[in-house]
């Protein structure tokens, strides 16, 4: 997704200056088409995490009924009718298949390419291989609950540890951007040769490349994959 935005926006930009678009008017024309994947990105990644963060209580959720004497599908149910948000809407959907005929495994494997959570994936490993083999489903999804929350307490820690590098990452992206507006507006004749004369677009554009690599780069420093 990153990647399309960056292509769209190059393209746009080389299209809206091609055909003699002011310069600032073809970067915010190329700045609007990289935001807006960018922001369904973002809004996808939010979602996904509020998925997983739900998925913890829809789990406790679900052993509190089979221990109750309920069938799991009843506790699906259970599950999209007590909760709120992406894990109601999701378990809502799987209960529906499982009701209208659809196996465990293939309903899980539906909400797995839906949303692809790790956490989901060890939920659905731990129910199909007890639905194969047998033995204490409650048990078994306890266990696994168990897990998940050290796993989210591992998370937040690794969070906590790293919000230095990723404040010192935003700063350093932002610095240029920071001294050419402060400098346009304390020294227009300054500036002006990079922004009307053919060499300075040509910085320009190499400057803007150069900033996607380095941005790209720091992101990959400062994100840790737990």
């Amino acid at each position: 997704m990153i990647l399309y935005s960056v292509l769209l926006g190059a393209g746009t930009f080389a299209v809206l200056f091609i055909f003699g678009r002011p310069l600032f008017g073809a970067i915010a024309g190329a700045i609007a088409l990289i935001i807006l994947p960018l922001k369904i990105s973002i809004d996808y990644k939010k979602r996904l995490a509020k998925f997983e963060e739900g998925l913890i209580e829809a789990l406790d959720l679900i052993i509190r009924a089979l221990r109750a004497g309920q069938p799991f599908s009843e506790s699906l149910l259970l599950v999209a009718q007590e909760l709120e948000g992406p894990v109601a809407e999701e378990f809502g959907i799987m209960f529906a298949e499982v009701n209208y005929g659809v196996s465990i495994k293939e309903a899980f494997d539906h909400m797995i390419e839906r949303v692809p959570s790790v956490t989901l994936k060890a939920m659905a490993v731990a129910v199909v291989l007890q639905k194969e083999t047998g033995g204490n489903l409650a048990e078994v999804l306890t266990n696994v609950a168990n897990v998940l929350r050290s796993r989210f307490k591992f998370y937040r820690k690794v969070r906590t540890l790293s919000a230095e590098g990723r404040l010192s990452a935003l700063i350093l992206i932002a610095v240029p951007f920071v001294l050419f507006g402060m400098i346009s507006l304390s020294s227009p004749g300054y500036v002006a040769p990079l922004v009307e004369t053919e060499q300075g677009h040509r910085l320009i554009i190499t400057s803007a490349i150069m900033m996607v690599i380095g941005i790209l780069w720091v992101k990959r420093i400062v994100t840790i994959d737990v």
